[in-house]
């Protein structure tokens, strides 16, 4: 039997793939697996913030669809890059076991968070990232950063930005522990719903997920007055697209229009 998978085309996505992959064939005998790389949304526009994007699966979408239209059978996600509302005709068929959940500082001069001068920027197009930063070391930049996680490593490396926020999970999959310069406090920085838990098989079963994040609601420090749940709705990329806005100009980071299509 030949089966036929669809993943982003990224290092860090085929080596998910990869690690999916050899499970399935290792608990099936006899099958054979065709990776195909499919490019997405996510991948064609390098430049604009993440928050400032008001389309939904940027990093998905197009791998869905091609399960959908029967151009692969299944597909590996990171999952917290999975929507929270799924296509009516897919389904999360299988999680692997879960990786690391922490969030990494990965800096130049191998300086921890609380070792930086003031006025050292830090790069992430997370909104929830920078509000935690903005709250443990208000006296930093934050500045959006965009492209896979070794490209994000190497704008550090060149001196674009003194340092930059990425999950453990992917650092330790593509081997770049050893530009870590510190694991972020739990208590600071908690991790994005699903993040180290993936990759996720989705194939063509009905199915209904929902993601929780009732734990982290009640840990975000708010902004601009608002509810710590507030804050993490509109930090999470969840809210609507005003409320994303506001979000970033209370962290003092620049908003890019950008049309979905």
């Amino acid at each position: 039997m030949i089966l036929r998978v669809g993943t982003r085309g990224s290092r860090l996505s085929v080596i998910q793939t990869d690690m999916v992959v050899e499970k399935i064939k290792r608990a099936n005998l006899g099958v054979e697996i065709e990776r195909k790389t499919i490019t997405t949304s996510g991948d064609m526009d390098r430049t604009t913030p993440l928050f400032s994007l008001s389309q939904k699966g940027i990093f998905e979408k197009e791998v869905d669809q091609a399960v959908v239209d029967g151009k692969v059978d299944f597909a590996i996600h990171s999952m917290k890059d999975v929507p929270t509302t799924l296509n009516s005709k897919l389904t999360i068929a299988s999680v692997p076991e879960r990786g690391a959940t922490a969030d990494m500082l990965v800096s130049r001069r191998g300086e921890k968070l609380g070792e930086m001068p003031d006025g050292r920027i830090v790069g992430t197009s997370s909104l929830l990232r920078a509000a935690e930063v903005r709250r443990v070391r208000p006296e930093l930049r934050i500045e959006p950063i965009r492209g896979n996680v070794d490209t994000r490593v190497e704008k550090v490396e060149r001196g674009e930005y003194d340092a930059a926020i990425l999950a453990e999970a992917g650092l330790a999959r593509l081997g770049m522990m050893d530009r870590v310069s510190e694991r972020l406090s739990l208590d600071d920085f908690l991790p994005a719903p699903g993040q180290g838990h993936g990759p996720a098989n989705r194939s063509n079963i009905l199915y209904r997920w929902k993601r929780e994040a009732s734990r982290q609601e009640d840990r975000i420090s708010p902004a601009r007055g608002k509810s710590r749940q507030e804050c993490w709705r509109r930090a999470s990329g969840e809210g609507r697209e005003e409320d994303r806005r506001d979000m970033a100009d209370s962290l003092q980071l620049k908003w890019t229009k950008k049309s979905s299509q």
